[in-house]
């Protein structure tokens, strides 16, 4: 009986010793990082595949990484994005197409919210009609606006270096939002002589989910910022285009989404797109997307 007592006792002894030294090292253990796959491919009868996008995140739930993978898996050399973080918010994104490579800058007032983003290329490339931008200097500057419940009011883009006319170019979007928290209207509209701009005008809303601006950004909202779409948490379900304010006038882009959306989590979208002739009410083109996301 003493005997079975003390080879009880040792087993005991081993066992927890083994259970403290595995929560010695549990510390160093790396889980893996979450995925969420996005896959956009047409919906027409042809249905070819157009990209599978990869997005990492860590056990934070923050984006770490985002990759866009060729027909075969293989990573293309077109797009690698990672993000860098300072008190729990996106600080800086590196985005490498190619040879070229893109640093976007993250700027936050003392509230935490996100008041301007720049922009800045790594090295010379032409921007249009000759023009080069230089290395390490900013070439567009995002800057955002709130009303008092922290919806965006105003983005307002600055191209400091111009486009085509080689002098400093800025643009303002503009957006209202119904007595439900839902995006109705988006504006845009370049500072200047020229008159010109679109409106979009959108009609419906999903009921409110989380949303990540880096994937929504690659689902089609026209001239929408994917900044103010997850703030709101709610997509827009159709929208249209008009040219300046004339919302009586001709409509030049039509969107339609079909959402499918699960526990409050997004889990496909189809978009399709309809263009209309610049002279006429005739359809230009039709395109249609279905996006899949894979968590």
């Amino acid at each position: 009986m003493k005997l079975l007592n003390l080879r009880l006792f040792i087993v005991f002894i081993v066992l927890l010793f083994s259970a403290t030294a595995c929560k010695k090292d549990e510390p160093g253990i790396v889980k893996a990082a979450s995925q969420v796959t996005l896959i956009k491919q047409s919906a027409l009868s042809s249905g070819n595949e157009v990209f599978n996008k990869v997005y990492t995140y860590d056990d934070n739930r923050h984006l770490i990484s985002s990759k866009v993978l060729n027909a075969n898996g293989n990573v293309s050399q077109n797009t690698l994005t990672t993000y860098a973080y300072e008190n729990g918010r996106i600080s800086e994104v590196t985005t490498k197409q190619g040879d070229n490579t893109l640093i976007n800058k993250y700027i936050y007032d003392t509230a935490g919210r996100l008041i301007k983003i720049q922009i800045i290329p790594l090295q010379y490339h032409e921007i249009g009609n000759g023009t080069f931008v230089p290395y390490n200097e900013v070439s567009d500057e995002y800057d955002y606006n709130y009303d008092s419940a922290g919806k965006v009011l105003r983005i307002t883009l600055t191209k400091p270096l111009g486009i085509y006319h080689y002098r400093e170019e800025q643009y303002y979007y503009d957006y209202e939002y119904n007595n439900n928290n839902e995006l109705t209207k988006c504006i845009w509209q370049e500072k200047g002589d020229f008159t010109g701009g679109n409106t979009w005008i959108i009609a419906g809303a999903t009921e409110e989910i989380e949303v990540d601006p880096e994937v929504i950004q690659f689902l089609g909202y026209g001239d929408l910022n994917p900044i103010a779409l997850a703030l709101v948490k709610k997509l827009p379900k159709s929208m249209k285009m008009y040219f300046n304010a004339d919302l009586h006038g001709k409509v030049y882009n039509e969107y339609s989404y079909d959402y499918k959306i699960s526990n409050n989590v997004l889990e496909s979208v189809t978009s399709t797109h309809i263009a209309y002739n610049s002279q006429s009410d005739d359809i230009a083109f039709t395109d249609s997307y279905k996006y899949d996301l894979i968590y």
